[in-house]
């Protein structure tokens, strides 16, 4: 079929069995160019429709024109559909519960898809084990208080002088018509020739002076008046 700038023909092409429209311009056709248009009909039972007709309305992603779709496997709680993309990116799996929770429960899962747990029924501890952090007693990690005017301050830690251990320390408290004490300094333990690596310490607030850290008894020692 002729039009102003070209023609329409339709066909099958080869050994396959779909339908083939095809569009050639006369620029083409007068210049010897084998080049056209093509719109192939699959086999497939359904119905046809425009690109420029799929709107947000019917399929959630705005105007489509020119946008290519890819199928993707979607798997949520161990059933899978096909849905489509505007992308190729592999399959994924979603686990979400199936129902909607009420007041005073909490998503639970060991594995695959959670459930909704009534908040008083998990177990929180008990009180031999709630003062404990990370394997240490509370007791172990808590300030501990001293008080010398004179002599000066020594602790012995229980890092053993053979142990490659980074440490962080904290000293606080108050001094007598000066600022408030607050030191905060880290140093790295090196095992080898029991060594005391990048020790650095920062007072903010009285500057009481400097500290020492040393090994002695195969121990780390810490010593500031």
């Amino acid at each position: 079929m002729k039009t102003a700038s070209g023609s329409w023909s339709m066909g099958t092409l080869g050994s396959t069995e779909k339908l083939i429209v095809s569009y050639d311009t006369d620029t083409n056709y007068n210049a010897g160019t084998n080049s056209n248009t093509a719109i192939y009909f699959p086999t497939s039972e359904g119905t046809l429709a425009l690109i420029s007709d799929i709107t947000k309305s019917r399929v959630g992603l705005g105007n489509v024109q020119n946008t290519a779709f890819y199928e993707r496997l979607t798997t949520v709680n161990g059933t899978t559909w096909n849905m489509a993309g505007t992308n190729s990116s592999a399959a994924f799996t979603i686990y979400a519960p199936t129902t909607a929770g009420t007041s005073g429960q909490v998503l639970t899962s060991t594995a695959g898809t959670p459930s909704w747990t009534n908040q008083s029924s998990l177990s929180v501890g008990s009180a031999t084990n709630a003062d404990k952090l990370d394997g240490y007693h509370l007791n172990s990690i808590l300030p501990i208080p001293a008080y010398s005017y004179t002599s000066g301050y020594l602790v012995q830690t229980d890092i053993a002088t053979e142990s490659n251990t980074m440490i962080a320390f904290r000293i606080e408290g108050n001094s007598y018509g000066y600022d408030s004490i607050l030191t905060t300094g880290h140093f790295y333990n090196y095992k080898d020739n029991n060594s005391i690596l990048n020790a650095s310490a920062i007072h903010h607030g009285y500057d009481f002076g400097n500290i020492t850290v040393f090994c002695y008894n195969n121990l780390v020692h810490l010593w500031f008046a």
